[in-house]
């Protein structure tokens, strides 16, 4: 073949990299979907959290503002994540309905979710048609409800209260497995400080485990505690222990519990106006992995919110952590992914899943056994940093090949 023939071909080669590979910065990045915008365009939505069944279903929910105020609303897929339902409403209410939490019982979603009035917080929860009030009466900080379903299907849920004459702290509440109601919120842990934002996990014994972050000034704590459930479905509760390093601040712990029986809490701390990805596990047979930073720092905007809000997902033999930061060079968010195939020993290097102009926050995840993780965020959409947001989906797959000149993401 003559040489000029042989650049020819060569430079065609190379256009057909560049348009596979794509350039322009709303383009999925690889391994991922493109973002959807699962809320729609003619109302602002925030909070969202993201669930997968058993078989596949994933729901998510959302806090939306189209009926005027804010209720809870939600979507769901039967075809992973292909395609999803309009966005329904969950319930209607005159109050300001926030921070949903999604979980499945079967193939049946429940959806939880905060009521605010004049910042006295009512906790409900919805299965199929039925409305159950969960925890009521609850003072700040705002309760961010966080469920978890038991081994003999009673659900729990936890959070934190100030109730009046009583000790401020973690509270539960659990709903036996065949249903009637739910119990009296009973103490996990009290102190005389804040404790905020607590979440829960389920192990495959069975066993409950609930991280939560505690304002101890001048120094911040990522506290822990595990709990056996007797025959009769109450909890006895493990001593709280410290699983944070001392730093100055730290923010928003997620926990997730593993097939393998470990447990993985991932949580911001900051040093200093510096912002890192904290990292820890107590594998299944004893012990713990004392804390590390999995990157940082990573920079955030200085609107809403202030942190990176980590969010922590198990399934198979892969644990992912997602959250939201800065790339290098640019000005508002995106949200990033890290996944570890030997238990939180390494991680893959970050992706970024929406590379997308608009700061994108808040993470939810969701991770399948075969490795996929499903992610769900809000992304600014106008001019209010507290309010003006949409939701938006994205699926990453594990199993991207790169093949010079011939394809990408074969499956």
């Amino acid at each position: 073949m003559k040489p000029w023939r042989v650049i020819g071909c060569i430079l065609l080669a190379m256009m057909g990299v560049v348009l596979l590979l794509g350039l322009s910065p709303r383009e999925a990045a690889a391994g991922t979907t493109p973002p959807i915008n699962l809320s729609g365009s003619g109302s602002w939505a925030r909070f969202p959290v993201i669930a997968r069944a058993d078989d596949g279903t994933l729901c998510a929910a959302w806090s939306d503002q189209r009926d005027g105020v804010w209720n809870i609303y939600s979507s769901c897929s039967i075809n992973n994540g292909l395609s999803w339902s309009s966005p329904a409403r969950v319930a209607s209410t005159s109050l300001e309905s926030i921070h949903p939490a999604v979980l499945f019982s079967g193939t049946v979603p429940l959806i939880f979710w905060t009521d605010n009035y004049e910042q006295v917080y009512t906790i409900s929860q919805k299965m199929g048609a039925s409305i159950q009030v969960v925890a009521s009466g609850i003072r700040l900080p705002v309760p961010r409800p966080s469920a978890a379903r038991g081994r003999e299907g009673t659900i729990y849920t936890v959070f934190t209260d100030r109730p009046p004459g009583r000790s401020r702290g973690v509270y539960s509440t659990r709903l036996p497995t065949g249903g009637g109601s739910w119990s009296e919120a009973t103490a996990i842990f009290t102190s005389g400080v804040d404790s905020m934002d607590p979440r829960i996990a389920v192990d495959p014994s069975g066993n409950l485990h609930v991280v939560w972050r505690e304002d101890t000034s001048p120094f911040d704590a990522i506290r822990y505690v595990s709990g056996t459930v007797g025959t009769d479905g109450t909890v006895s509760w493990s001593s709280a222990i410290t699983v944070s390093q001392v730093v100055s601040l730290v923010w928003q712990p997620d926990i997730a519990a593993a097939p393998s029986g470990d447990i993985h809490i991932v949580w911001t701390e900051i040093v200093d106006d510096q912002r890192y990805l904290a990292y820890t596990r107590f594998p299944a047979g004893g012990g713990r992995i004392p804390p590390q930073r999995l990157g940082g720092p990573f920079p955030v905007n200085q609107n809403n919110p202030y942190h990176l809000a980590p969010a922590i997902g198990a399934a198979g033999d892969r644990i992912c952590i997602a959250w939201n930061a800065v790339p290098e060079r640019m000005l508002a968010e995106d949200i990033f992914l890290i996944c570890s195939k030997d238990g939180g020993n390494t991680w893959s290097p970050p992706e970024n899943l929406s590379r997308t102009p608009e700061m994108s926050l808040r993470p939810s995840i969701a991770v399948a056994p075969d490795g996929s993780v499903h992610v769900v965020w809000q992304e600014f959409s106008g001019t209010n940093y507290d309010t003006d947001y949409r939701v938006y989906y994205t699926r990453w797959l594990p199993h991207s090949v790169y093949l010079p000149l011939v394809m990408r993401n074969a499956r």
